[in-house]
């Protein structure tokens, strides 16, 4: 009888033990979770910091640093066409998909038909299929 209550006290001694082991494991995880925090906001201020302001770009001589709503700003350079092929290299697509897109209006801006062959603007993009024009071009008919 004597060693049921000696076996039993050390049991109950043994869980007492088990339950502060999971406490301290607990308050570890989480003492554990704020040290990956700290470390990711860390680096974050570090390549904030490290980063170069931005610039901005020198006036050019005599302008007047006036702002003006609304006005475009032309771009001098020529601008510069693609063909269907380029194109379809480009987007790694068939020449036949880059056709279908121009027929559903799907490129932007618009390309040009030049005889029997399609230019296509450098800086084209292609608009999801909701946003294409939904009519056909006289090119396209």
């Amino acid at each position: 009888m004597e060693q049921i209550q000696k076996m039993e006290a050390e049991i109950l001694d043994l869980r007492r033990s088990v339950a502060e082991v999971a406490k301290q494991a607990t308050a570890t995880k989480y003492i554990v979770i704020a040290g990956v925090i700290l470390n990711v906001l860390f680096k974050l201020i570090v390549d904030c910091k490290n980063q170069s302001p931005p610039t901005i770009p020198p006036q050019s001589v005599g302008s007047n640093n006036a702002v003006q709503i609304g006005a475009a700003v032309k771009p001098e350079s020529k601008r510069v066409y693609l063909t269907v092929k380029d194109v379809a290299d480009r987007e790694n697509v068939s020449e036949r998909t880059i056709i279908t897109a121009i027929s559903q209006g799907r490129i932007s801006p618009q390309p040009e038909r030049d005889g029997r062959a399609w230019t296509i603007a450098a800086d084209y993009r292609f608009l999801p299929i909701m946003a294409a024009v939904s009519e056909p071009t006289k090119e396209n008919q």
